[in-house]
């Protein structure tokens, strides 16, 4: 079962809406934070912090980048097999960070352009999520 939907905004609760007015006015207000958008809005951090990564609008022109979140084991040649499974993917791959691994698990973030995919963002993570030495894989945002 696929975990993304695409649904009309009128059945969803006002929160959700409220959560994506949030984080427009802090794209157009760089100097804005959260506490002061939340007020503006009504909303309460708590809510606008638990669907933030969760919400986005549907629009092409602008959800051109995703960013993967991974937890690898510890091993040789688990990073470099996911990154040919996005390539394979035709994910252009922007950017990699790397935590030191903790208890022989490797903790990966992977920003990649989303916009020339073969595929659906979520198949891709699904297969991810099956690749040998990858304990999780989850999108983080998109933007």
């Amino acid at each position: 079962m696929n975990e993304y939907l695409i649904v009309h905004n009128s059945i969803l609760p006002s929160s959700f809406l409220t959560v994506i007015k949030v984080k427009e006015y802090l794209l157009q207000n760089p100097n804005a934070n959260v506490k002061d958008a939340c007020l503006k809005f009504d909303i309460s951090r708590s809510t606008y912090y638990k669907y933030k990564d969760k919400i986005f609008l549907l629009n092409a022109n602008i959800k051109r980048k995703a960013v993967i979140s991974l937890a690898l084991e510890n091993a040789q040649g688990n990073l470099s097999n996911v990154l040919n499974n996005l390539s394979n993917a035709n994910a252009n791959i922007l950017t990699i960070s790397q935590a030191l691994p903790i208890n022989n698990v490797a903790n990966v973030n992977i920003t990649i352009d989303i916009g020339t995919l073969n595929d659906e963002l979520a198949t891709i993570i699904s297969k991810l999520n099956n690749l040998k030495g990858v304990i999780n894989a989850n999108l983080i945002n998109i933007d």
